[in-house]
């Protein structure tokens, strides 16, 4: 059953594409709704994913993790119960010690009342304690009690199974919430070179890379040291600069020119040409654009050529009887050549894809979660039902399959676990029984007090409204073992009254064992009634037990108290009057094989 914590998890989950703001928008008003139930203490949320290798949620899963107050702060209400209307007014008093009108809500009714109150548009809810839900995420995969596998070759196929199931898995009684990951309906900004276009400017695939990769996803440049920390430093465009395609389009990208032209006094005559960085400096005339220097209309020199007149190619020189100009002391910082923007390089666009790609064992895989009312359906009678709604509307292709997972998974493992140990454990009962008891006959009646205990485990549980779960078997074996050990000294009491009453030769006919089966029962009576008094006193109080695990030992104890009061009323009534028959068939087949001898049923032939 689930486990009461003392805190819950809630897990809004909405279609990809969220933007972080309308994710920070909900997840605020979502923790207000929250904190109007006054059993809540306080509620943290989170949206997108931490700085964890191991959370791998996106900004469309939000997580709110609620701490609610101790169980006696929370507020109670009138509750019905079966003696408001019926019994007296001087019984009520009692009544209510027990059984109290004012009751708190439920852990499943504050989540019931939780997913009412949280549903908001384009939102599913699941709601389950935390520790819990992290095991099964990380066993199973999947954060609800019960999830839907969809294995296939394509992820178009896949979504449109998933989306078919969701609509089919609500469908079911009991269903609180379903959701079907989307494979598609993520954002994303595909840059794509185009190879001509970087061709033509004398570029490489791999230099547009590395712009796009230094100016949007930042580039390394230093690392910063504190003491014993270190801090690395990164370089990249400013937000605006990179924050839509349009932006990304203006990107520069350098190019290497064949050459650059400078003008007299070193300023610089083109995109960002340097007159050291393999320029050419003129000699008379102005600079030339385009990169190449002239002189009298001559065509351009090499790169690192010196002008005419011989001056050096770092500076050039001033026209005849002119002054010198002062260099320009930054010009051999800037970047040499020309910058191409990134929207003539390549093709910058906005597509749609898969929001996250999973697979097992190489195979492409969908999750559809679907969050069960526990209060209202079993988990096992949950998954059946659903399982014949989806075969009887859903046609897989070929190369598709489903699997059910979630706690679901964990419960079929156990009940084909059970399938061998129940069977194997009974036989070794009987074996054991037979060894001891050294008759058939008397072990078939041991065994026939395991279900007057079963009995009266179903009918208290039926009582308390709790389903089968794994709890709830550990307290029937537990309850069977107690019944097995009554009966069988129930069996040697009225064995050794029998025995006595033949050694006696108390018995000449059918109708004398009578006496000695009521002794023999007699005499067991108060051993009986002690051994079950004692464990039902010591395990009554975790019926009304409320708290952190009660809900646990509650199905575990609820089997033991029930199947004990009626393995106790049975064994004491049923069990001798079968012992009585038995033993009256032998006198009479005894006395009908030589009635002129008396012969001891006890030792005679087939007797055990």
């Amino acid at each position: 059953p689930p486990l009461d914590e003392g805190s819950l998890l809630v897990m809004p989950t909405t279609f990809p594409g969220i933007s972080i703001e309308e994710a920070r928008r909900a997840l605020t008003a979502q923790n207000r709704i929250v904190m109007r139930f006054a059993e809540v203490a306080s509620v943290h949320g989170k949206a997108g994913r931490a700085e964890t290798a191991t959370d791998p949620a996106q900004l469309d899963m939000i997580e709110s993790v609620i701490a609610l107050r101790p169980r006696a702060l929370w507020p109670t209400s009138y509750t019905p119960r079966w003696y408001s209307t019926r019994a007296p007014d001087w019984a009520k008093r009692g009544l209510r010690r027990i059984w109290p009108e004012q009751q708190a809500r439920t852990l499943a009714g504050l989540s019931r009342d939780l997913d009412a109150a949280l549903q908001m548009p384009g939102y599913q809810m699941a709601i389950a304690p935390p520790i819990r839900t992290r095991i099964d995420m990380l066993s199973t995969g999947v954060r609800t009690p019960v999830g839907i596998k969809v294995f296939g070759e394509d992820l178009t196929e896949i979504e449109r199974i998933s989306v078919a199931l969701e609509g089919m898995l609500r469908q079911v009684p009991g269903t609180r919430s379903t959701f079907a990951e989307r494979q598609t309906g993520r954002e994303y900004v595909d840059i794509i070179p185009n190879r001509e276009a970087i061709a033509r400017y004398g570029l490489t695939v791999r230099d547009v890379q590395d712009v796009v990769e230094a100016a949007v996803g930042g580039m390394t440049v230093s690392t910063a040291i504190a003491g014993r920390a270190r801090f690395s430093i990164n370089v990249r465009y400013a937000a605006d600069r990179r924050s839509d395609p349009q932006a990304l389009r203006r990107i520069l990208v350098p190019v290497q020119s064949t050459g650059s032209v400078t003008d007299y006094g070193g300023r610089n005559a083109g995109a960002g040409a340097s007159a050291r960085g393999g320029g050419m400096a003129a000699s008379g005339g102005g600079g030339a654009g385009g990169g190449m220097g002239s002189m009298g209309g001559s065509g351009g020199r090499q790169p690192g050529m010196a002008a005419s007149s011989g001056t050096s190619a770092d500076f050039a020189a001033p026209p005849m009887g002119g002054l010198s100009a002062t260099p320009d002391l930054m010009e051999q910082w800037r970047q040499p050549g020309a910058a191409v923007p990134l929207g003539q390089l390549a093709d910058v666009r906005v597509t749609t894809g898969p929001p996250m790609i999973k697979d097992e064992n190489g195979v492409l895989v969908g999750y559809v979660f679907a969050d069960i009312d526990q209060t209202q359906r079993d988990l096992g009678g949950w998954v059946d039902d659903a399982k014949a709604v989806v075969a009887s509307q859903l046609t897989l292709p070929p190369a598709y399959r489903l699997q059910w997972t979630g706690q679901y998974e964990f419960l079929a493992e156990m009940e084909a676990r059970l399938r061998y140990v129940i069977p194997l454990t009974l036989v070794l009962v009987v074996a054991l029984l037979y060894l001891s008891m050294r008759g058939w006959p008397q072990t078939f009646l041991v065994l026939s007090s395991l279900p007057f205990a079963v009995a009266g485990s179903v009918w208290l549980l039926a009582f308390m409204d709790y389903n089968l779960s794994t709890a709830v078997w550990v307290g029937l074996i537990a309850v069977a073992g107690v019944a097995a050990e009554t009966g069988i000294v129930m069996v040697v009491y009225l064995d050794e009254a029998f025995t006595r009453y033949m050694r006696e030769g108390r018995i000449q006919k059918p109708e004398d064992v009578d006496a000695a089966v009521v002794e023999g029962a007699a005499a067991r009576v108060r051993p009986l009634v002690m051994t079950v008094a004692t464990t039902v006193l010591g395990l009554l109080p975790l019926l009304w037990e409320a708290g952190v695990g009660a809900d646990v030992s509650a199905r575990t104890a609820a089997p033991v108290v029930g199947g004990l009061w009626s393995c106790m009323l049975l064994t004491l009534l049923v069990l001798p009057a079968a012992y009585a028959m038995w033993r009256r068939h032998q006198v009479r087949v005894a006395m009908a094989a030589s009635p002129l001898v008396h012969t001891d049923p006890a030792t005679s032939p087939g007797v055990a």
